[in-house]
């Protein structure tokens, strides 16, 4: 995501730097009219002219929570040395890609407002960092729980098209947004100057796994994903209506079968 939100502030004049972890991507930064950087947070931060990064007003900060990370709580470490080094820095405000996987399957809708409870170790880190954001005085902090990404090189059919395994939950409803309502939805929010919230970032639609998955594999020439007879838990539905009346935001891609 933090490319095209780069490429997309670019074009509506604003200068922008770009970190990377990886040097490959350093000419493709430069190449888009981004400022490379390359940082590294294990989790303490480290690079080269990391100081003149965060020389900035405003950090998008998408550090991604890896599902492989043995302990959890190393993820927030990583978010704090990002925000000790911002409040050495100029950054005001802190926009940060949260997600709705924040959210236990409640089984009904879920709002900004509800009090979460964690279910499990990610859900409980999950939180507690978006509270550090949001906490992180005297930067100013906002909160985006996005869901399942989809759009540019990530078509829905091939997620499950044409596996061996029988999925589960296919009567359980989707959470999903396109990455050109991501980049929208950032742009909208700066325009906005829109600090302190929280906002779910989903689209309107929330059609079934099964329904969803059979229908794009098949546009894909894939086979369809078989799916067991039963849901295997409750799901959620996440609420978008906080982004649309506070933001006037409308979606692009309002429905993922669409």
């Amino acid at each position: 995501m933090g490319l095209p939100v780069a490429c997309r502030l670019r074009s509506e004049g604003y200068p922008v730097k770009g970190s990377t972890t990886a040097a490959a991507k350093i000419p493709v930064l430069r190449e888009a009219g981004i400022q490379p950087y390359l940082l590294c947070c294990a989790p303490e931060l480290s690079g080269e002219d990391a100081s003149e990064f965060f020389a900035s007003e405003i950090l998008f900060l998408t550090l991604p929570f890896r599902r492989n990370m043995p302990d959890p709580e190393e993820y927030r470490r990583q978010i704090a040395a990002v925000i000790d080094q911002a409040r050495t820095g100029s950054v005001r405000w802190i926009i940060f890609t949260s997600s709705t996987s924040v959210y236990p399957p409640a089984g009904t809708e879920v709002t900004e407002d509800d009090i979460i409870v964690p279910q499990n170790a990610r859900q409980r880190v999950l939180r507690d960092v978006e509270q550090d954001i949001l906490g992180a005085a005297p930067i100013s902090g906002t909160v985006l729980r996005f869901g399942g990404l989809y759009g540019g090189d990530r078509e829905l059919g091939r997620f499950l098209g044409g596996t061996a395994a029988v999925q589960r939950d296919g009567e359980s409803r989707v959470n999903l947004i396109h990455l050109d309502d991501c980049v929208g939805i950032v742009s909208a929010v700066i325009a906005a100057g829109a600090t302190g919230e929280i906002f779910n970032a989903v689209g309107d639609a929330h059609p079934t796994r099964r329904e969803l998955y059979t229908r794009k594999a098949r546009e894909c020439g894939l086979p369809a994903p078989d799916f067991a007879g039963s849901p295997g838990g409750p799901d959620k539905i996440v609420s978008n209506r906080k982004l649309k009346t506070v933001l006037s935001y409308s979606f692009i891609h309002p429905d993922p079968l669409e």
